[in-house]
This record gives structure tokens, C-alpha cells and sequence, in this order.
């Protein structure tokens, strides 16, 4: 029972969600590999068919299909099930059932294909056989691949937390207070205050929205302002870094890192939110503390 719970545990632990960018990437890579597999060890007596053409053509129906069926299940999934599809909701389990699924796919689509093609007899037997043959191939590799990614990151995310906790630390002893200003692009527009009263910022469509505390309340002002510009306003604003895509942190509020596999998060000073540190900003934040 302990056993079954800890693999329940694993299942449900974070994981990384695949941008549909790599889903593309993903489907282009899986069929040219299914085209040059077929080309190569051509199974199924695919080496009695004379026309090289003919056989060709045969095998890049197969790589389409595993293609299409690739980007289909990760697009159309996210368009069907949006709530599903969020990265905040996805697991490692998740994943592997995606993996799966998507690979049942495939071997179902192959059979029909193949009824068609070679005038396969319909029976389940034949079926079933395809679809243990494309899980073989395919989906349960695809799925040891999972596991040891969701190892991999789940080390190297913990890692850092560890590391980036250690130098917490010293890093906030070491800075002290400054008056600063962040101009918005409106130039009427502008925030002055202490460094150490920063908390953070986030972008919010064509403005920035920025948390400072004030009386020892958190407040907040909407500034028209680009993230680009303000990257630029915050090189001379030492604790105060671009951490995400869409966040900018003050390290002198930063309360604890934490890590798992879909990557690492902060948590500020009395602010419930977590904030995401993009594996993109990972150095950068790292240099700060440095």
C-alpha cells in the first residue's frame, strides 16, 4: 500500500508543461524518425514492394500520421480542455497519460491506414497487435524519457533552491537603502521611493504594475510603461531583477526560493502569491546573489 501511495505521490508532482512551439518541433522530429525507420528495417514485408516510390510514398503516409496525431492531441487538447491544459495544473502523470494516448492514437490511425493500403484483413486481433506495437515503439519509451526528465529537472531546480537560499542572505545584508525613481513612459508618470520599499512588478498588457510598501502596507501603482524599458530602469536599481517574462523581484524582499520540476519559485515578504523564476533568468538571478 505504502508502495502504490508513493508512486500516486510521483504522479501527481509537478511538471513542465510542452509549449505547443515544441509540440510542432516534437511532431516534425517523431515523423521523419517513423519515415526513416520504415526506410531502413521496412517490417511487415514492406521489402516485396518493388517501386521504390510506391514504397516511399507508403512510409511518409506513416510519418504523417504520426505527425498530425502529435500536434492534433497537443493542440486540440488545450483548445477543448483549456483548464486541463494549464501548466499550473499539469503532472507528471499527466504527462505520461498524454504520452500514451497520443500513441494509441497513432496505432489506431496506423491499422486503418494499413487496412487500406495493404487490404489487411479487420479483425481485433490485428488491431490490438498495432496498438501494442506502437506502444512499444513509441509510447512507453516516450514515457521512461518523462520519468528521468522529471528526475533531472527536479534535481537541478532543488539544487538551486538550495543554493540560491544560502546566498539570501548575505546578499540582503550586504545592500543598503537608496531613493529611486521608475518613470513611466508618459514622463508625468513617476514613482519615487526607497530601493528596500521596492517588492515587485508585473506586467499587465501595455502597463506595468508595481507593489511598493508604503506605512508598512503593500500599495500599488499602474504605470504605462514597456517591460523592455523598464529592464532598462532596472540596471541601475541594484536588487531588483527580472527574474520572468513577466516579473520583476527586489532580492531584498525575497523571503525563500523553492524548486520542483516545472522549475523554481520565490516567495516575497508578505506577499501570497509565488513568483516564477524563468529557467531563462535562472544566471541572471544567480549573478545578483553572486
Amino acid at each position: 500500500m505504502k508502495k502504490n501511495a508513493g508512486v500516486i505521490k510521483k504522479l501527481n508532482q509537478p511538471f513542465p508543461l510542452i509549449p505547443f512551439k515544441t509540440v510542432l518541433k516534437r511532431g516534425v522530429v517523431i515523423g521523419l524518425f517513423v519515415f526513416i525507420f520504415l526506410s531502413v528495417f521496412q517490417p511487415f514485408g514492406m521489402q516485396s514492394i518493388v517501386e521504390l516510390a510506391t514504397k516511399l510514398s507508403i512510409f511518409a503516409g506513416f510519418g504523417l500520421i504520426t505527425f498530425f496525431s502529435v500536434i492534433f492531441l497537443g493542440g486540440a487538447g488545450r483548445l477543448i480542455l483549456p483548464e486541463y491544459y494549464l501548466e499550473k495544473n499539469w503532472t507528471l502523470g499527466k504527462e505520461i497519460l498524454h504520452v500514451m494516448i497520443n500513441f494509441l492514437i497513432i496505432g489506431s490511425l496506423n491499422f486503418w491506414y494499413s487496412v487500406w493500403v495493404f487490404k489487411f484483413q479487420v479483425n481485433f486481433i490485428t488491431f490490438l497487435s498495432f496498438e501494442g506495437i506502437t506502444l512499444l515503439v513509441g509510447g512507453i519509451p516516450f514515457s521512461i524519457i518523462s520519468l528521468l526528465q522529471y528526475t533531472r529537472l527536479l534535481k537541478e531546480n532543488l539544487g538551486n533552491a538550495s543554493n540560491f537560499n544560502a546566498q539570501l542572505q548575505a546578499h540582503q545584508k550586504e545592500n543598503t537603502s537608496q531613493e529611486v525613481e521608475i518613470t513611466s513612459d508618459l514622463k508625468e508618470e513617476r514613482l519615487k521611493l526607497k530601493t528596500n520599499d521596492l517588492v515587485y512588478a508585473v506586467s499587465s498588457d501595455n502597463y506595468i504594475e508595481v507593489y511598493y510598501k508604503k506605512n508598512a502596507e503593500t500599495q500599488k501603482m499602474v504605470l504605462r510603461l514597456t517591460l523592455k524599458s523598464l529592464e532598462n530602469q532596472a540596471l541601475q536599481i541594484q536588487p531588483w531583477v527580472r527574474c520572468h517574462r513577466g516579473f520583476f523581484v527586489n532580492l531584498n524582499q525575497v523571503e525563500t526560493f523553492s524548486g520542483n520540476a516545472q522549475g523554481l519559485k520565490l516567495k516575497l515578504k508578505k506577499v501570497e502569491e509565488s513568483i516564477p523564476v524563468s529557467r531563462k533568468y535562472v544566471d541572471l538571478v544567480k549573478k545578483h546573489l553572486g
